[in-house]
C-alpha cells in the first residue's frame, strides 16, 4: 500500500510523484492557471475515475486513497479454464 503521508517535503511542489506496488510511476500534477490537479500515469492507461480534474491535491490523495483501500478488499477472479466438450 502507498502511504502518502511519507511524501518528502522537497516533493511539495505542483508535481507529485507516487511509486506504485507494481513498479509503475503515478504522478500528481497541477496545472495553471486554474490550479487544478490531474493524475498522469509512466505507463498504461488511467482507469476512468482518475481522468477527472481535482480542485486541490487534498481531495487527489482523498480519492487514491480510497481506490487503493478498496482494490486491497476486492479478492481475485480466478477464470476457470473452460471444459473440454466430448
Amino acid at each position: 500500500m502507498i502511504n502518502l503521508d511519507t511524501i518528502p517535503e522537497k516533493d511539495l511542489t505542483k508535481v507529485r510523484t507516487i511509486e506504485l506496488d507494481t513498479g509503475r510511476t503515478l504522478k500528481l500534477v497541477c496545472t495553471d492557471p486554474y490550479g487544478f490537479w490531474f493524475f498522469h500515469l509512466d505507463k498504461g492507461q488511467l482507469p476512468g475515475w482518475m481522468t477527472g480534474a481535482y480542485s486541490n491535491v487534498t481531495e487527489a490523495e482523498k480519492a487514491l486513497k480510497k481506490y487503493l483501500e478498496e482494490k486491497e478488499k476486492t479478492p481475485p477472479v480466478i477464470l476457470a479454464p473452460p471444459e473440454k466438450k466430448k
